[in-house]
């Protein structure tokens, strides 16, 4: 094995594979964590909304809403993520769940704080 098939080896061992449409595990984690909560906020209230089969609704909207939902998502991440580092969106989805306490980002804030 020449130095150069050793550097493609490393190269190739500190990226995350592809799981599901361009998207890694990590990043399917967060979006279908995202997606639950969404979906589940969302079929609360239409089934407060809608008189009849309430917990048809809810699980509708939490099952067949979040399936959705993780397509749509995956699908645009794949189109977004040309040209961007390869924990571009896992640093970015990290950060913006850290405001709302659903997830500590794994690296050093702005301010140099570290989480």
């Amino acid at each position: 094995m020449n130095p150069k098939d050793e550097d493609l080896l490393v190269s190739f061992l500190d990226v995350e594979p592809v799981m599901v449409g361009g998207s890694t595990l990590p990043e399917l984690i967060i979006i279908l964590k995202a997606s639950v909560l969404v979906n589940a906020v969302a079929g609360l209230i239409l089934a407060l909304v809608i008189p009849f089969a309430k917990p048809l609704v809810f699980g509708f909207f939490l099952v067949f809403g979040t399936f959705i939902t993780v397509v749509v998502v995956v699908k645009w991440l794949k189109g977004h993520k040309r040209g961007k580092p390869s924990e571009y969106f896992l640093q970015w989805a990290s950060r913006k769940m850290a405001i709302f306490n659903l997830m500590k980002p794994s690296f050093i804030d702005r301010k140099g704080h570290w989480y």
